[in-house]
């Protein structure tokens, strides 16, 4: 893993989708015309109140962690992504996707799990390109990888 240092652009992240067909190795592929990515960390938390609480208040512990990613991204004729975001959706599966580095480097660290696909928003205004913003939310673990 090569030293990176500096501020990172936008454009060093990328989001990979999971394109095989089936089984345990995945193929990925960079979302095309990709234009932004947003990944968010939330916890669901349980409050818990007992005579012993300090103070009284309840204490806070963490009973899961949920990860969304937005991906943003404009159409082009023959778009791959965006046929095969709605075909996994129709087909009310989960997809696999992959959020790290564009140009990764052995040894980078990437995020890794199944999503559901929670929306698919096409926009096609006259003069303008046709866009698309798609919704996911973890099932199950996201995972740190190398």
């Amino acid at each position: 893993m090569a030293t990176k240092e500096g501020v990172m652009d936008g454009r060093d992240l990328m989001l990979y989708i999971d394109t095989a067909e089936s089984g345990d190795t995945p193929t990925w592929q960079a979302q095309a015309l990709a234009t932004s990515h947003t990944i968010t960390y939330n916890t669901e938390t349980k409050e818990r109140l007992t005579k012993d609480s300090p103070g009284g208040n309840p204490e806070k512990r963490v009973t899961a962690v949920n990860v969304t990613i937005k991906a943003d991204a404009l159409r082009s004729f023959g778009d791959k992504d965006k046929k095969l975001l709605l075909a996994t959706m129709k087909a009310k599966k989960n997809i696999k996707l992959k959020y790290g580095l564009a140009n990764e480097e052995a040894g980078d660290e990437y995020e890794e799990g199944e999503f559901v696909i929670d929306s698919l928003e096409e926009t096609s205004q006259a003069g303008d390109d046709v866009t698309y913003s798609a919704q996911f939310s973890s099932s199950g673990d996201v995972v740190t990888k190398q």
